[in-house]
């Protein structure tokens, strides 16, 4: 998984519009989580 996972975000990123967000991952999640927690 934590050789595939990478190789396949990158191969579905190339063909994806500019317009389309990237999909939130747990990193992402966490790290948003902290910053509300830290401006309350």
């Amino acid at each position: 998984g934590e050789e595939v996972v990478p190789v396949l975000r990158e191969e579905f990123a190339k063909n994806r519009p500019a317009d389309v967000p990237d999909a939130p991952t747990h990193q992402s999640l966490t790290a948003t989580a902290r910053t509300k927690e830290a401006v309350a």
